[in-house]
């Protein structure tokens, strides 16, 4: 159960590192990343407008039973990850069927709350002061694949 809960904090984390501010294109656009991570295969998708990302969705499906985690374990962790998640912006959900579960979690960066974030450990600042200005697309998308996701 704690590795699963690891990867879960790997992955959101490897998907967000934060940066100053910047960017000036006027165009919202979307980008899809996608791969397998240990057997959880993973949808990353970001709108973003410059460098500066506005909602990013991920959604993993894992067949929990091949990782060697009970069902009982598997909803232990996704009630963990509810009162995590549980922070202004950020929706998650889990559905389990059987022994796969697909785990849902959408960040609105443009209403949540970075300091709610990073004390969740969904986010990590990069600025020497602390402040989080806004999520870079940029670095989300090295991060990205640094874990192995491809652009779709």
């Amino acid at each position: 159960m704690k590795r699963l809960l690891k990867l879960g904090m790997c992955i959101m984390i490897a998907a967000v590192v934060l940066n100053g501010c910047g960017g000036g294109d006027s165009k919202i656009e979307t980008v899809v990343y996608e791969g397998e991570i240990n057997g959880t295969k993973i949808s990353s998708t970001i709108n973003y407008l410059g460098d500066r990302v506005l909602k990013q969705k991920t959604v993993s499906v894992m067949n929990f039973a091949d990782l060697g985690i009970t069902k009982d374990e598997m909803e232990q962790t996704v009630e963990q990850y509810k009162k995590l998640y549980d922070i202004k912006g950020v929706n998650y959900r889990a559905d389990i069927t059987g022994d796969k579960m697909t785990e849902t979690t959408i960040i609105d960066y443009e209403t949540a709350d970075f300091y709610d974030l990073k004390a969740a450990k969904i986010i990590t600042g990069a600025k020497k002061d602390g402040k989080i200005l806004y999520v870079s697309y940029e670095q989300t998308v090295k991060n990205l694949e640094s874990t192995g996701l491809t652009k779709k």
